[in-house]
Formats: C-alpha cells, sequence, structure tokens
C-alpha cells in the first residue's frame, strides 16, 4: 500500500476552522473510532470511550516563540 500526499488533499471551507478555543474547553468536538464505526462525541465523555485502568498523560508544555541564530567559529 502506498501513501501519497494527494490522498490526504481535500477542500476545508474557512467556516470550518476554528479560530479560538470553546468557552467550556470539555465541549470540543470529539471524533470517536470503535469496532469499525466512527461516531461523533464531546471531550466531557472521553471517559466513556477509555478501557478501564488507562493511563493518560497530558503535555501542558508551551511552545515559546524564539529566532536562533549561529554562527561557525572560524578554525585557527
Amino acid at each position: 500500500m502506498s501513501i501519497k500526499i494527494s490522498d490526504y488533499t481535500y477542500e476545508l471551507p474557512e467556516d470550518r476552522i476554528a479560530l479560538h478555543p470553546l468557552a467550556e474547553r470539555d465541549q470540543s468536538k470529539l471524533l470517536v473510532y470503535q469496532e469499525g464505526e466512527i461516531t461523533h462525541s464531546n471531550f466531557s465523555k472521553l471517559t466513556d470511550f477509555l478501557p478501564e485502568n488507562s493511563i493518560l498523560f497530558f503535555n501542558d508544555t508551551k511552545v515559546i516563540p524564539l529566532d536562533c541564530f549561529s554562527r561557525k567559529k572560524l578554525e585557527q
């Protein structure tokens, strides 16, 4: 099976792109794939879809804008 970038090219209307997070973040949409079926839910119901004894890891790192510059040191 060969994967091509064209397989992932599609039209996405501007009005379907979120510009800001929801005030109630847990109401964000959640796409669920279970037993060959795709359904829609929201993040407040995430625990309904996780197996017992699941472990969640949260990444709370932040991206900071930064410009890096370097200069090659000349051999003497």
